[in-house]
């Protein structure tokens, strides 16, 4: 018996929980940090192949911008802070006021014209600051955040407080994002949702060891997921930052159905083993189809979704072993004699009685709502940007909003000319290109343009063609020209808004690009962080239909096997469409852009809403294939399985809501927005789904049983029971009705 088997080894068991636990833990915490932007696309992706070519080139466009107040450090202090930058080997170029007025002064330009075109390139619009810009090598490119680190380790060295400086660029930008969504800065709300966690399992079971031990196996859960991820070689991100609160609710709503199952089992000879065969089937398909839902994520187009999405399905699992495995063990030391649930069964009971008598009704209802409130979807829109990540309180943000306002914006629109293998003088070339500059300034949002050009006196004068060699070395050296001067590239800083997002000022460019080229007989190609931005955007809304319609397909081949008709399995399907119908519909209704924490949300909400269907359905289909009584069924199974499904919403929808107190947005939003769809489920599976099977008709059980054969037995089956229509009189029992053993069969 499994009883026996629990009674010998569930010692054993608890003393492996906590030795494993110490291989897990320093596996699961080495897994290193990965928020580069290029790991949102994949390898194949058209915008990244043009991108990696345009690095090729020109050493990439990203800067770090350290702006020093002139007031208060000398040039010789900022002339030696470059150089040590200049010594790191993860920065290339560093360009300062100092530096870029020498060369310009190479090329005879006037200290008027000098100080004009160094405005907002390397001085601040109201001259207070000046601006030392940090170029990175392939190596420096390659870890960000590491780069970063040994930036503001020079700074401090030369006694600089960085608390005080102000800086930006997108290596700053990307150290922030490692913070914000890493283990440190989350782990305010991963303890409040343990400490929600244990306070609920407290609540349920009256005794502290056994509720310290099922928190401890989610723990557990969870850890060996993660040593998962590290041994499959898999890198942290912000997304899968949220993974360890994922799996431990999922245990944490394993354990909380065992518990119920348990408690209608605890005075039978093998308890557990009757537990376990009452809750595994319910519990293994719950996990499957939630699995379904994660792991339909593995569809999108950007890296870090897949591998969250994957990672997370492997965690539901160590969650139903966690929650099946050692549940019966901890229970077996630690019995709950105290557990109790008859509130909650009291109000299913006047629950199932109202929702009979308005069943058409409340059908109707729900189902205008949930049809008007998902017209809303064909409005939905994504939204990919990084500085929205962050809070208002941010450094980060605000030291970019002022430096995009007092100097040139680090957002910048790429364009490379390509002259091709013409026979055109330098002189010329840089004509033309003066010409493109000109003609991208006339655009809107467009703050600075800059090129080779840039250091050279405009008109040139006579006699310059000797200089010219010393012209295209210097502007190789500074990235602006490569391949022997047949390629030239014109760095356009725009300026984005609520208005005009860099994405759409990148298309107005590319446009203008087009217009330009055809005008003066060259090609030219357009690239930058833009581009890329806005194939993720666009992968993130491709990525949520298609992991969504993944997700209903499979979960709904899943119903109509196990409950072995197409018509049950449709029907099965409507109340688990409501989260995503009514919760994504309102965000369309309200045009509320969706990033990437909140597009992850529609499949995995599909996937969990399922888990109370099945639950529920379970119930039903025992109760309905004994009697005959779909009304008698719904309503049982609605006061069986209800306070289940509550309870576990509640500590899944709390532990979820922790995520709200995190410092960065998508986090918060991946939260919210999880913990609203889990809460809407119970709409679709405690309200709608009843009322759907109270009005499905019943039907004559054949049986071989002359007492259950008689005409007043097959009366008694196919009429509801008295008390569906009305409160049962204080007579009755006040428990679960005795069929329902049956749903725990």
């Amino acid at each position: 018996m499994i009883s026996r088997f629990y009674q010998r080894f569930s010692k054993a068991i608890i003393v492996a929980l906590f030795a494993s636990l110490a291989v897990l833990y320093p596996l699961a915490e080495s897994i290193p940090p990965n928020n580069n932007t290029e790991t949102w696309l994949s390898d194949a992706n058209e915008a990244r192949q043009v991108y990696e070519d345009f690095r090729f080139h020109f050493g990439g466009e990203e800067l770090i911008l350290v702006a020093l107040d002139r007031t208060e450090h000398d040039p010789k202090l900022i002339e030696a802070v470059c150089g040590r930058l200049e010594r790191l080997e993860v920065i290339r170029k560093v360009w300062s006021p100092e530096r870029l007025s020498s060369m310009m002064a190479e090329f005879d330009l006037s200290e008027s014209e000098i100080e004009q075109r160094l405005h907002r390139i390397a001085i601040s619009q109201d001259g207070k600051f000046a601006g030392i810009v940090a170029l990175l090598t392939d190596e420096g490119l390659k870890d960000r955040a590491a780069t970063m680190g040994k930036v503001t380790g020079v700074l401090e060295y030369c006694q600089l407080d960085t608390s005080n400086l102000k800086i930006t660029g997108a290596p700053v930008i990307v150290a922030e994002l490692n913070r914000l969504g890493g283990k440190q800065a989350n782990q305010v709300y991963f303890g409040i949702t343990i400490a929600i966690c244990l306070g609920v399992l407290f609540f349920t079971l009256k005794q502290f060891a056994p509720a310290f031990l099922i928190l401890i196996e989610t723990i557990w859960a969870f850890q060996l997921t993660l040593a998962c991820v590290r041994i499959g070689g898999g890198e942290m991100n912000f997304i899968l930052d949220s993974l360890p609160v994922m799996v431990m609710v999922f245990s944490m709503a394993v354990a909380i159905h065992y518990l119920h199952h348990f408690a209608a089992h605890r005075n039978e000879n093998d308890p557990i083993g009757q537990t376990l065969r009452g809750v595994s089937w319910p519990c293994l398909l719950a996990t499957f189809t939630t699995a379904i839902g994660l792991a339909s994520l593995g569809i999108s187009a950007i890296p870090p979704v897949r591998q969250f999405g994957i990672a997370t399905a492997g965690g539901t699992f160590a969650a139903l072993i966690a929650g099946l495995g050692i549940t019966p063990a901890i229970l077996t030391l630690y019995p709950p004699d105290q557990f109790q649930s008859q509130c909650l069964h009291g109000f299913f009971r006047k629950a199932a009685a109202r929702l009979y008598l308005n069943r058409v009704v409340t059908t109707m209802a729900v189902c205008g709502m949930v049809v008007w409130c998902g017209l809303g979807v064909i409005w939905i829109k994504a939204e990919f940007q990084p500085l929205n990540f962050f809070p208002e309180s941010s450094k980060v943000l605000q030291d970019t909003h002022y430096l995009h306002n007092e100097m040139a914006s680090t957002d910048s629109v790429e364009l490379v000319v390509d002259f091709g293998m013409q026979d055109i003088p330098d002189t010329a070339r840089i004509d033309t290109i003066r010409q493109m500059e000109d003609s991208l300034r006339e655009v809107p949002h467009v703050q600075l343009v800059l090129s080779a050009t840039t250091f050279l006196p405009d008109p040139l004068p006579q006699g310059l063609s000797p200089a010219l060699e010393a012209i295209r070395q210097q502007s190789e050296d500074n990235d602006f020209i490569a391949d022997g001067g047949h390629l030239w590239r014109i760095s356009a800083r725009v300026e984005p808004s609520e208005n005009a997002t860099s994405q759409q000022l990148f298309h107005v460019l590319s446009a203008k690009s087009k217009e330009l080229a055809a005008e003066h007989n060259v090609e030219i190609v357009c690239t930058g962080i833009a581009p890329l931005i806005e194939r993720a955007q666009q992968d993130i809304f491709d990525g949520f239909w298609k992991s969504v319609f993944t997700a209903f397909c499979l979960i709904s081949v899943i119903m109509v096997v196990c409950l072995r008709s197409p018509l049950a399995g449709a029907v099965a399907m409507i109340p688990n469409v409501t989260p995503i119908m009514l919760v994504f519909g309102t965000l369309g209704w309200l045009n509320v852009p969706t990033d990437i924490g909140t597009m992850m949300t529609g499949s995995i909400a599909l996937g969990i809403a399922v888990d109370g269907t099945f639950h529920f359905l379970t119930c039903y289909r025992r109760l309905f294939d004994k009697t005959g009584n779909s009304v008698y069924a719904t309503r049982v199974a609605l006061e069986t399985t209800g306070p289940p499904i509550v309870q576990a919403t509640v500590i899944t929808g709390l532990g979820m809501l922790a995520l709200g107190l995190s410092n960065f947005g998508p986090t918060v939003r991946f939260g919210l927005l999880m913990t609203t769809s889990l809460f809407v489920a119970l709409i679709g599976d405690l309200i709608l789904l009843p009322c759907l099977l109270y009005m499905r008709p019943s039907k004559v059980v054949a049986t071989t049983n002359t007492k259950e054969s008689t005409p007043e037995a097959k009366q008694n089956r196919q009429v509801p029971p008295p008390h569906i229509g009305q409160p049962r009189r204080s007579s009755e029992p006040t428990g679960p009705d005795d069929d329902a053993e049956g749903c725990f069969a």
